[in-house]
């Protein structure tokens, strides 16, 4: 993710774009199961994005974590 990160930190469209498809379904299965309701998934995947995008320079210097949440590999 560091790459991605400080992409995303300088505010790389593309990038974003590449964060989003990379891991929004996953992230809105996750979700509906956690939530038990797709328009409420939908809301807060929704949010999570804008979020990011508002803070996205906090990103500056994250280094790449070689480990993923196991609810990625759902």
């Amino acid at each position: 993710m560091g790459d991605l990160a400080e992409r995303l930190a300088r505010g790389d469209q593309a990038a974003f774009a590449e964060l989003y498809d990379a891991c929004a379904d996953r992230v809105h299965h996750y979700l509906v199961i956690r939530l038990g309701s797709r328009n409420d998934a939908d809301d807060v995947l929704q949010e999570t994005f804008v979020r990011l995008a508002r803070t996205r320079q906090k990103l500056a210097g994250v280094q790449q974590s070689t480990r993923c949440p196991r609810e990625c590999h759902r």
